[in-house]
């Protein structure tokens, strides 16, 4: 009998191959897309805040984790970053060593499960970004990620918050895929747990920009107001960076 969990992550290893034309397409361009849509200037603005919060040196050595297609895997390799790519998926990975060769890009792609990969070295920085949501046993992958970062390497993660359950349904029933979101307080534990220290949540709804008019300034002070405290259990996603001791 086939497991619940081998089942689960068949869904995962065959969601490319599930895509239409445009969806392929998408992957190989990805973030890109004209006219620009809302998904491209999220990611966009997303991968500033990914330099920002994992603050290491050029020539680091970083672990992306769920890569899909690879996107974020060739701009860290852009910024000076040596790069490990993996993901569950043959097909994503064959995608991602296509653009980067295309792009001329130092990046090693791996075909690995993110709850469960053994690498031979550690590494300063590891990025799982929009990639958590997709599975099910995370105590699994922070104990691998702490395993795989050297004394002060940092993890950052970017996921959807709980009402991911509700809004993933969709994708879940098409592709056979999961779907879960986590809540922030849920993720931080299990960190700690695994013996992450310096955990911190980081906010990022800072997605728009004001003019001068009163009205303008008036929504600009009470954004952060707002979203901090009324709507961040819908709208905002969930950065938490952790450390290794």
């Amino acid at each position: 009998m086939i497991s619940k969990d081998k089942v689960r992550k068949q869904g995962e290893i065959d969601y490319p191959l599930k895509l239409n034309a445009d969806e392929v397409d998408w992957l190989y361009n990805k973030p890109f897309r004209y006219p620009p849509t809302n998904e491209t200037i999220k990611h966009l603005i997303d991968f500033g805040y990914i330099l920002r919060l994992l603050e290491i040196p050029r020539e680091a050595k970083v672990l992306d984790l769920g890569v899909g297609p690879g996107w974020t895997s060739l701009f860290l390799s852009r910024i000076g970053y040596r790069v490990t790519g993996l993901d569950i998926s043959p097909e994503m990975i064959r995608i991602a060593r296509e653009r980067a060769a295309r792009e001329r890009a130092d990046v090693r792609f791996l075909v690995a499960d993110m709850e469960n990969f053994e690498l031979n070295e550690k590494f300063d920085g590891i990025l799982v970004y929009d990639a958590l949501h997709h599975c099910i046993n995370v105590g699994a992958i922070f104990k691998k990620c702490f395993e795989h970062l050297k004394s002060g390497g940092k993890l950052l993660l970017a996921e959807p918050n709980f009402m991911h359950n509700f809004r993933g349904k969709e994708a879940a029933q098409r592709f056979g895929t999961t779907e879960r979101g986590y809540f922030p307080w849920y993720l931080k534990r299990t960190l700690r747990k695994c013996g992450f220290v310096k955990i911190r949540r980081f906010h990022n709804n800072r997605k728009r920009l004001y003019g001068n008019s009163p009205l303008e300034i008036v929504m600009h002070l009470s954004e952060a107001f707002v979203y901090r405290f009324i709507l961040s259990l819908f709208w905002t996603q969930i950065w938490i960076r952790a450390e290794v001791p």
